[in-house]
């Protein structure tokens, strides 16, 4: 009864759930959804001309990372940051952490830009030419998850800290998030000095693909969001303030 949108049966009044997915909020995000669901398609039609499409799109709507956060009404949620120390703080990870993930984004559209219309090479006729073009547009659509990977952390970690006119600051914060999402939440608590008690993630495996791996290169890259069995006292033993 907590978590709808009205939130009038709900007997916790002050408890606030918020489902957080930015990817349809903008035309960016939107159209890096539109590339990662029909790249890996295009990939197996070698139809380039309708990839560059999508690849054109995004670049139009790819600004830079302070007008995508106002785009989003991330910074909306870091200026509702009553302590200025944590939102400076905040706000300069987040552009920091950033930098990678937007540059990497650009880089891989500017490869297949760069490609042009022309289709992809059967592999027997130019196999070295083929697996690289393969592994491009499957680096494009790990970066370009990444990016919205990173841009839904913002959102998050700006909306964990802000406070709000309706009722008391947050006292205690449940995040519930995959691997990817939770790591970074960690960077940024251990960044701003905070504690750990204890951890638990499941095994992460990245693998990058290669141009010249050839045919045996893998294409996945996995992780167990959440290993059960670790128990803590989260609130047993809370402190009051």
């Amino acid at each position: 009864n907590c978590f709808e949108v009205s939130k009038s049966e709900c007997k916790y009044k002050n408890v606030r759930f918020h489902y957080i997915d930015v990817r349809g909020s903008s035309s960016l995000l939107l159209n890096l959804g539109i590339l990662n669901n029909n790249a890996l398609e295009v990939m197996e039609s070698g139809d380039f001309k309708i990839l560059n499409i999508y690849v054109t799109n995004v670049f139009q709507e790819l600004e830079s990372l302070e007008d995508i956060f106002n785009g989003l009404k991330i910074t909306k949620q870091l200026e509702n940051i009553k302590d200025p120390v944590i939102r400076y703080k905040l706000h300069t990870f987040l552009l920091n952490d950033g930098l990678f993930f937007y540059s990497d984004l650009e880089k891989r559209l500017t490869e297949i830009a760069n490609i042009g219309s022309n289709p992809i090479p059967y592999p027997l006729s130019q196999p070295a030419l083929y697996y690289k073009t393969r592994a491009m547009i499957s680096n494009l659509v790990i970066s370009s998850q990444n990016f919205g990977s990173y841009i839904m952390d913002c959102y998050t970690l700006a909306r964990m800290f802000r406070s709000f006119d309706s009722g008391p600051d947050p006292k205690y914060i449940i995040a519930y998030a995959g691997i990817w999402h939770s790591l970074r939440y960690e960077r940024f608590l251990t960044y701003f000095g905070m504690q750990f008690v204890g951890r638990n993630t499941g095994e992460l495996k990245i693998a990058l693909l290669q141009p010249d791996e050839g045919p045996s290169y893998k294409e996945e890259y996995y992780g167990k969001c959440i290993k059960l069995g670790l128990r803590l006292p989260f609130f047993h033993y809370a402190p009051d303030t």
